[in-house]
């Protein structure tokens, strides 16, 4: 029996995805450049000096948003012990379903997540208060 190579950065031919490690790399540089954001912004907040604290937050992604959306979040649990298993509904501020998912979580495990397909949301209206868009 082969051992299979295929990985989330690996694609089905064993060799490395170099589409996927530069999208991975971009990411975690975007991150970092937001998280040292934040410790500036903490530099400020500490400094007591309202016009440091001005300029940090004009210059703040945080306090300068694209946008802001609100969404809400219903966990529902449907087994207990180990392992359990439920899913998550997130829903808009008008109740309309944006995305269900399946979890599973075992004893000191984290949750596992799968997607479920749009054309199933339906089933989870009855958690959303609102419609499957």
């Amino acid at each position: 029996m082969s051992k299979s190579t295929e990985s989330p950065r690996n694609g089905q031919d064993g060799r490395p995805d170099v589409h996927q490690i530069e999208f991975e790399q971009a990411a975690t540089g975007h991150h970092q450049s937001f998280i040292e954001e934040l410790h500036e912004l903490q530099e400020a907040f500490n400094s007591n000096d309202d016009a440091q604290i001005e300029s940090a937050e004009q210059e703040s992604r945080l306090y300068n948003p694209l946008s802001v959306e609100e969404s809400r979040l219903i966990d529902v649990t449907v087994g207990t012990g180990g392992p359990a298993d439920g899913m998550e509904v997130r829903v808009d501020s008008d109740g309309e379903i944006e995305n269900v998912n399946l979890w599973y979580q075992d004893w000191f495990k984290p949750r596992h997540y799968y997607a479920v397909d749009k054309e199933y949301w339906y089933f989870f209206e009855i958690y959303a208060g609102g419609s499957a868009n």
